[in-house]
């Protein structure tokens, strides 16, 4: 008769048919007192919620439903039937809050109770169970003592006189429970709150009331149908001239229109010309709401940017103008020689202000002007000189014995000659040589004429620069030595004139005696070549003076002779005919004759140091007497 079910329950789905969570029963599904005790189930009508049925007092199948439970977490279910004071108490009891408790007059006792967990009539629920204590019979002695300790000591009849509770009556019996919005709690009804299950949709608030709850909707939103719908606050908002207003979700956003700002709830002009048409020669003009870019005189608007106008297209087309383009503008000019005078090019005397040379004439043009000099004058260099008409290959003084004399800007002619040229002026560089008229004329005036003569470059002779030095130091019991050296560069020698004569280095040493190391001076330049082909050689040589060894000092160390060879090409057979005459003695062997040509022609290269390998072949021999008629 006594019995007590306690286990924690994790449903990982609510589904909308029955799902058995565990079942007690004595025989088979239902219909029978003692095949519901208890059985439980998730209900389809609260899904989300627990039945438990069993056999209580004149019904097979009492059922109480519990509140809500939460999906993906543990709550705790506890089903018992405790005897009490000479009754047996029937409690439900969810996360430690009784939700039911009553007597139960028909109490019985089952044998052979099968356990489902589920059972075989239903599907099984989603999820887990934990924990699960079943206890009944006189094993149930501990927690009578535990149960009696936590109501202490209240007694039965005492359940249905707290607030909020409904009392009712059964056969022989009386049952209690708390009026809806209320849940029974440690013999007291404690007001539910709702709004765990409620008032769960989008944009809701919900407010616990004692065994009630309301349901209102936040700001910007309406309660319709058990749902909240967004209010367009726009009908009643934003109205002012220029501005736009977009409803939200719940709320709104007053704008201005492009163009315009939001300033105290009114929308005012914006200036846009602060922020625009800032390009190079532009100008900005406000409007209502927006703005013109324009471009100053002169320029013209092109993507954004003002660009210069070519006013020259349609401006300064006058003959003999000139049209310059300018940013933003133009400029009207004539052409060199014209002048501007309203508005038209008029040609410039310029011979008012040119060729204003002696004996010059100066011819005006249209804009421009020629420079000519007089009769007997020739330009040169924008000055006119005389014409020395004496010079030119036609006969000016076409009579015999007549001579021309040139005078400023003409010539006259005279009776008489020229003298034969003098001698040159300078005997090199640029000079003179003249030429008399060797008979007095009516002036009696001597004429000349010049000629330039030895244009050929006069020698220089090389001169000695300064003495530069440069001090050095031979080891550290001397004092120090100084160099001197001067170049023949102050001029150097030119067009055959003479190299410098002297020493170009020279030493100046203190009163010690110091070591001074001999040093190579530059080599010479290459020797010719030895033999003119096969196996010569060039030599080329310096010497041990740059300075001279002195005072135990180091000689120069290596050879001051330096060869090469060359001309390594072999030497070519040359045939030379020489003619030779011996006086000394008659020759009437040709052996004999041969030998001592043989001799004479190597003493002969012997004197240039060479060497020339050579076969003697006499085709003929004279006798001296027939062809030298002696000494």
């Amino acid at each position: 008769m006594e019995f007590l079910v306690s286990f924690d329950i994790y449903p990982s789905q609510f589904n909308t048919s029955w799902r058995s969570v565990i079942h007690f029963t004595n025989n088979s599904e239902e219909g029978k007192y003692g095949e519901r005790i208890p059985g439980i189930w998730f209900s389809p009508n609260c899904i989300s919620c627990l039945q438990i049925s069993a056999s209580v007092n004149d019904s097979h199948d009492f059922p109480i439903t519990t509140p809500k439970i939460d999906l993906h977490q543990w709550s705790n279910l506890e089903v018992s039937q405790i005897f009490r004071k000479s009754v047996y108490v029937y409690t439900i009891k969810l996360k430690g809050n009784v939700i039911y408790s009553g007597v139960n007059y028909q109490a019985q006792s089952f044998y052979n109770v099968k356990v489902y967990a589920s059972d075989p009539w239903h599907d099984a629920q989603d999820g887990f169970i934990r924990n699960l204590f079943i206890i009944n019979g006189n094993d149930l002695h501990l927690f009578n003592v535990l149960y009696a300790d936590n109501d202490k000591g209240t007694n039965l009849t005492d359940y249905c006189n707290w607030a909020n509770i409904n009392c009712k009556n059964t056969n022989g019996s009386y049952s209690c429970t708390c009026k809806s919005g209320w849940k029974l709690s440690n013999n007291s009804c404690v007001d539910i709150d709702e709004c765990e299950n409620n008032c769960n949709w989008t944009n809701s608030n919900c407010t616990n009331t004692d065994g009630s709850y309301n349901c209102t909707c936040q700001p910007g939103w309406r309660l319709v149908n058990s749902s909240c719908v967004d209010i367009d606050e726009c009908e009643n908002n934003c109205n002012w001239t220029n501005s736009n207003c977009t409803n939200t979700d719940g709320s709104y956003n007053c704008t201005c229109q492009p163009g315009w700002r939001l300033v105290n709830s009114s929308c005012v002009d914006i200036d846009e010309c602060e922020n625009n048409c800032n390009w190079t020669n532009s100008n900005c003009t406000n409007t209502d709401g927006s703005y013109n870019c324009t471009c100053q005189p002169g320029w013209r608007l092109v993507n954004s940017s003002c660009v210069d106008i070519d006013e020259c297209e349609n401006n300064c087309n006058w003959t003999n103008s000139n049209c310059t383009n300018t940013d933003g503008s133009y400029n009207c000019t004539c052409q060199p020689g014209w002048r501007l005078v309203n508005s038209s090019c008029v040609d410039i005397d310029e011979c008012e202000n040119n060729c204003n040379w002696t004996n010059s004439n100066c011819t005006n043009t249209d804009g421009s002007y020629n420079c000519t000099c007089q009769p007997g004058w020739r330009l040169v260099n924008s000055s006119c000189v005389d014409i020395n008409e004496c010079n030119s290959l036609t006969d000016n003084c076409n009579l015999t014995n007549n001579v021309c004399v040139n005078s400023i800007g003409s010539y006259n002619c005279y009776k008489g000659e020229w003298s034969t040229w003098s001698e040159c002026s300078k005997t090199c560089g640029s000079g003179y040589k003249y030429s008399f008229l060797n008979e007095p004329i009516e002036l009696q005036q001597e004429h000349y004429r010049s000629l330039t003569c030895m244009k050929t470059k006069c020698p220089v002779d090389g001169v000695w620069s300064h003495w530069t030095t440069d001090q050095s130091c031979s080891n550290s019991f001397c004092n120090c030595s100084i160099r001197l050296e001067r170049y023949c560069n102050n001029p150097a020698p030119d067009a055959g004139g003479y190299d410098c004569f002297g020493i170009n280095v020279r030493y100046l040493e203190n009163n010690k005696i110091c070591q001074v190391n001999g040093g190579w001076t530059q080599w010479t330049p290459w020797s010719l070549c030895s033999q003119p082909c096969q196996n010569g050689v060039k030599t080329r040589y310096r010497s041990c003076t740059n300075p001279v060894p002195k005072n135990g000092g180091l000689p120069c160390n290596g050879s001051n002779t330096d060869k090469i060879p060359c001309f390594l090409d072999k030497c070519k057979n040359v045939t030379v005919n020489f003619g030779i005459i011996f006086t000394d003695e008659n020759y009437n062997e040709s052996e004999k004759l041969e030998g001592k040509i043989k001799t004479a022609i190597q003493n002969l290269y012997k004197k240039f140091n060479k060497t020339v390998p050579f076969n003697l072949k006499l085709n003929s021999m004279k006798n001296v007497n027939s062809y030298w008629p002696g000494p």
